[in-house]
């Protein structure tokens, strides 16, 4: 009897053995498991890519990877300039081995090649005097290095991954509402947009180009503090430019009317007074308060006038 009852308590543990076995061959993976086998996506290019100043759940690239289900995987970093991505696709071994893997491939580039003049205040203030002058020499030497890195970045990438879905976001205007301040950075970021769009025309197949300054063009209370960058509402605007980019659809983003930019027939006066305005706070105030005093003139005028 005692026999009989040991060969059942056998039987009844290697069956259990091998049922627990057989459940742990078909479970679902972890989350940790299910997160890296998803498919990947890179993101190379600057603070705005990185998504500086906000959770990084609530960044573009993040929001937009998990939409469609892709890993992230960040190389961005603030302060990040064509140069250094240019030496960094052509060297960064693990970098490239990334990308080599990646199914879709973000970049965002070029804004602080413009910084090169100094700070966000100073290159609009060079941009402004150039306006007044009608003399935007300054800005070429900068032009033509970052066309000839942006080429070559380009270039680097389609050459480790011909396959990859490559989406390339353009520069946004994040000025407040004050016509001269709005104007004066559009000339430079128009500049900027001016080198992807010329790229992309010459090899149409290497890059899609996610038009975020279009999104962007009106908005007021998308940008932080410092006016460069998107704060979690200007993220989530351009997650939606990157999927119109990714999915090859031209979904309109509605603007509410407290957010447009009116060019209403007062803009010519208004130019002229608050030009004055403008440059005695880049000059004076910039260096003391920083970006807040812009945008507490974004949240008055912008809300108000316009």
């Amino acid at each position: 009897m005692k026999k009989l009852l040991s060969i059942i308590l056998c039987v009844g543990l290697l069956c259990g053995t091998f049922a627990v076995a057989a459940f742990s061959s078909n479970c679902p993976c972890t989350p940790e498991e299910d997160y890296y086998a998803r498919p990947l996506m890179v993101v190379l290019g600057d603070s705005i890519a990185a998504g500086w100043g906000v959770a990084q759940h609530e960044s573009a690239a993040a929001m937009f990877a998990q939409r469609h289900g892709y890993r992230r995987v960040n190389f961005a970093y603030a302060g990040n300039m064509s140069h250094r991505l240019r030496n960094a696709v052509t060297t960064n071994e693990t970098m490239q081995d990334y990308v080599s893997r990646a199914e879709v491939i973000l970049i965002s580039i070029g804004g602080n090649d413009f910084m090169l003049a100094g700070s966000y205040g100073d290159l609009v203030g060079h941009v402004m005097d150039a306006m007044l002058q009608d003399d935007f020499s300054f800005m070429q030497p900068m032009l033509a290095a970052l066309e000839e890195n942006f080429a070559a970045i380009i270039t680097q990438v389609r050459e480790l991954n011909p396959d990859a879905v490559v989406i390339v976001q353009t520069m946004f205007n994040p000025a407040p509402a004050l016509p001269s301040l709005y104007d004066a950075a559009g000339v430079a970021i128009a500049a900027l947009n001016n080198v992807i769009r010329n790229q992309h025309a010459l090899d149409p197949d290497a890059f899609v180009i996610a038009c975020v300054h279009t999104a962007f063009a009106g908005r007021v209370g998308v940008a932080q503090l410092d006016l460069i960058h998107p704060n979690v509402r200007g993220h989530r605007v351009i997650t939606q430019v990157l999927d119109d980019a990714y999915l090859g659809t031209q979904t309109e983003i509605p603007l509410s009317p407290w957010c447009t930019f009116s060019r209403t027939a007062l803009r010519p006066v208004l130019w002229l007074v608050d030009v004055l305005v403008v440059r005695l706070g880049l000059r004076l105030l910039w260096p003391l308060l920083g970006g807040g005093v812009m945008w507490l003139v974004d949240a008055i005028v912008g809300r108000l006038i316009f």
